[in-house]
């Protein structure tokens, strides 16, 4: 697979000649100081991408090009074991925008791929070898903000008491980290599920999904191949 790096500050022009906003969570580059320095800077950038070859007199060229048009359509933030990404697609091609150090490293791919691809930089784990678990949303918040050892007491003053207490505290012993994915599509419908947040928690006994809903989470085992469906349904 093809990789392209780009500056944050070219991937700063494309956005303004796509007329699309930065993709966070990437590192904005700073803001030039007045609208003069502004315009001196895209002069810059637009030379640098002409002696790179990426585009040419009447604008951007080859996969630089497609990546303008991907900019302007649907977007997938991600954030995982990996670190933070960007997923663009739009006029039939697909993007998977990651930091690289100070730049910005860009991966062209089908539009069919983008979860994959999203997905080809965490670890795969098995489901969690557990039941599953459901606690108030703020317990378990608070559970999570002290020692180990803490959790126990502060998920039983919630009220979280038996065998729902040993298992939140279990996994919260056990955490490794997590991740989310977010769909942003270009165009919002009334019920759209797409922007709903998918969360998953990593554990050293494994990966389990997180849903909050009406002020409870819920915790369960969660396949790749669920995780990969999910992905692909936020992808769209």
């Amino acid at each position: 697979m093809n990789h392209l790096s780009l500056t944050a500050r070219e991937l700063h022009l494309l956005c303004e000649t796509a007329a699309a906003p930065w993709p966070f969570p990437l590192p904005e580059p700073p803001t030039a100081r007045t609208w003069s320095d502004h315009l001196a800077d895209n002069r810059r950038v637009s030379a640098s991408l002409r002696a790179r070859g990426l585009a040419d007199h009447r604008g951007p060229s080859g996969h630089v090009a497609d990546l303008v048009t991907a900019l302007s359509g649907d977007r997938v933030h991600w954030e995982g074991a990996s670190g933070v990404a960007v997923g663009v697609r739009g006029g039939g091609v697909a993007f998977v925008l990651r930091p690289s150090g100070p730049d910005v490293a860009v991966t062209p791919c089908l539009p069919d791929l983008l979860p994959d691809v999203l997905l080809a930089a965490e670890p795969v784990l098995p489901p969690a070898d557990c039941l599953p678990l459901t606690a108030p949303a703020a317990a378990v918040a608070a559970a999570g903000r002290v020692p180990s050892g803490g959790a126990w007491e502060v998920l039983t003053a919630h009220g979280v008491t038996g065998s729902s207490a040993r298992g939140w505290t279990s996994l919260l012993a056990s955490a490794l980290g997590g991740g989310m994915c977010t769909a942003q599509p270009r165009l919002r419908r009334s019920g759209d599920s797409r922007s709903v947040p998918i969360r998953w928690l990593d554990t050293r006994r494994g990966r389990l999904l997180v849903v909050e809903r009406d002020g409870w989470l819920s915790a369960n085992p969660l396949p790749q191949g669920e995780l990969r469906r999910l992905v692909a349904g936020a992808c769209g």
